[in-house]
């Protein structure tokens, strides 16, 4: 059964009902309140429903679209459950919609209007180290996808689908592959090994999205080149993805997977110390306790400066830590050092820091009071599960916080 956000079986009286019309084609908050004035309810319970209208419908409905709700509505699908449709997920896929479109508009720019795709889906021996890494995500999303149909498992499907295509391709593989492909240094065979693995992965991709999103795939699939040979007329009858053996590649998967780890690290440490607003971007450096660690660190330093939005990374073998820097400590492999003197100005940084402790720190008391308070046990599971879980965030941020101020103290006296 389909549920309004809250879990509430959809009535009138309570205006929560919601059309898919409304939602494919969008409504405002008026033509809702109209709608009530069709039936047969009594005035008060219009009332009633145009409040609720209002709650939940502040704006009315964005226009989203057929493909982003058969998307929604197929992720919220588990057996047995019933689905609590919230329409800020559907919006969300609207604009996972636009996403995927403006992702192609750059894969369409780097390949150009005389492209030609290899003949082989296989990968060609050629493709560098991220390359292989893509294609390795690839045959993980496809596995995945295909053994959730045989089990009926949708939301699976378009998890595995959804996070290949934002976090894997968008996030990762196209910021890696534009200084590539806009460097007058890279050299044609590097370019044109990204070109052919961009394409297999955006046509496999089309097609893994295909039984959720026939519209917006169907577009973009015609506008692909195609393989010679390749004579299919739709992509709704083109073969699904298959896993390929040759694309596997754990060894990689795993260096990106540990890299990735290290760019979070630092995305985070810059953030905390608001280097983001600096003039130039914050140096590196990474200290590992190993040969190996440090090689292998080495030759994705242009992916790491790239993810990390750094200008530059040093990595060292038990080094002592250098001066001027903020510290992080992942985990035992290695330390992060981001070199933050001279790049904000740390009196005021001090001065934006204490305030904030001195906030966070109040927020905490209150959440705390409130748990520890008697009344506390008679609260909801689910509110009570919630406020655990604010009070664990606000003493994590509360930490983050005072080490950023003693990191910046211990600036001042350098």
């Amino acid at each position: 059964m389909v549920r309004d956000a809250h879990g509430r079986k959809m009535s009138k009286s309570l205006g929560n009902v919601i059309d898919p019309l409304d939602v494919i084609e969008g409504i405002t908050l008026e033509q809702l309140h109209e709608t009530l004035l069709k039936g047969n309810l009594a005035q008060a319970e219009i009332e009633k429903a145009r409040d609720g209208q209002k709650r939940d419908f502040p704006c009315g409905i964005t226009e989203c679209g057929t493909d982003a709700l058969r998307f929604a509505l197929c992720a919220y699908c588990q057996q047995g459950k019933d689905i609590n449709l919230d329409i800020k997920r559907v919006e969300s896929f609207r604009m996972f919609c636009n996403k995927l479109w403006n992702a192609s508009k750059l894969a369409w720019m780097f390949w150009g209007t005389d492209f030609v795709p290899n003949d082989s889906e296989e990968p060609s021996g050629n493709e560098g180290h991220l390359d292989k890494w893509i294609l390795h995500r690839l045959n993980i999303a496809v596995d995945t996808a295909t053994k959730g149909f045989m089990d009926y498992e949708f939301g699976n499907v378009t998890s595995a689908i959804h996070s290949f295509w934002i976090y894997e391709v968008c996030d990762v593989y196209l910021e890696v592959i534009k200084p590539i492909m806009n460097s007058s240094t890279s050299s044609p065979a590097a370019k044109d090994s990204v070109r052919n693995t961009l394409y297999t992965i955006f046509e496999e991709g089309y097609r893994l999205l295909s039984p959720f999103m026939p519209f917006i795939t169907e577009e973009l699939w015609q506008r692909l080149p195609r393989r010679r040979g390749d004579l299919t007329e739709s992509i709704c009858v083109a073969r699904y993805p298959t896993v390929h053996e040759s694309r596997n590649n754990k060894q990689i998967n795993d260096e990106i997977t540990n890299l990735q780890k290290l760019v979070r690290v630092t995305r985070s440490m810059c953030a905390l110390y608001n280097t983001v607003k600096a003039k130039k971007k914050p140096d590196v450096t990474i200290n590992v306790h190993d040969q190996t660690t440090k090689k292998m660190l080495q030759q994705y330093t242009d992916v790491f400066v790239t993810l990390a939005y750094v200008a530059s990374l040093t990595v060292t073998v038990n080094e002592k830590p250098p001066l001027g820097c903020a510290t992080e400590i992942p985990d035992s492999s290695c330390e992060v050092f981001l070199h933050i003197k001279g790049l904000v100005d740390v009196d005021l940084e001090i001065s934006k820091l204490t305030a904030k402790l001195s906030q966070t720190k109040a927020q905490y008391q209150t959440l705390h009071n409130r748990i520890i308070s008697p009344d506390f046990a008679k609260v909801p599971e689910n509110v009570q599960e919630k406020e655990n879980e604010k009070l664990t965030h606000t003493k994590q941020e509360l930490d983050s916080i005072q080490t950023a101020l003693d990191t910046f103290n211990k600036l001042k006296q350098e």
